[in-house]
């Protein structure tokens, strides 16, 4: 999944790749975006290199997705 994060002006695309998940991530953030409902997710992980297919990407290993109600 890439997944684009914004800030302002500023943009940070996020390869988490399932295999690498060390939790499974919620199922719904597809549909909640396609549903353009907002929601708030919180991404741990340990980055390491690019992937070769999203070489702009932050790549994430033993990552976790979580849905939270403010941002911490």
């Amino acid at each position: 999944m890439l997944l684009t994060l914004s800030a302002d002006d500023t943009k940070t695309q996020y390869n988490l790749q399932y295999q690498f998940a060390a939790s499974p991530p919620p199922t719904d953030i597809g549909t909640r975006f396609a549903e353009h409902t907002s929601q708030l997710i919180q991404v741990n992980g340990r980055q390491v290199p690019p992937d070769t297919g999203t070489p702009n990407a932050v790549s994430l290993r033993d990552f976790t997705v979580t849905h939270v109600d403010r941002c911490p």
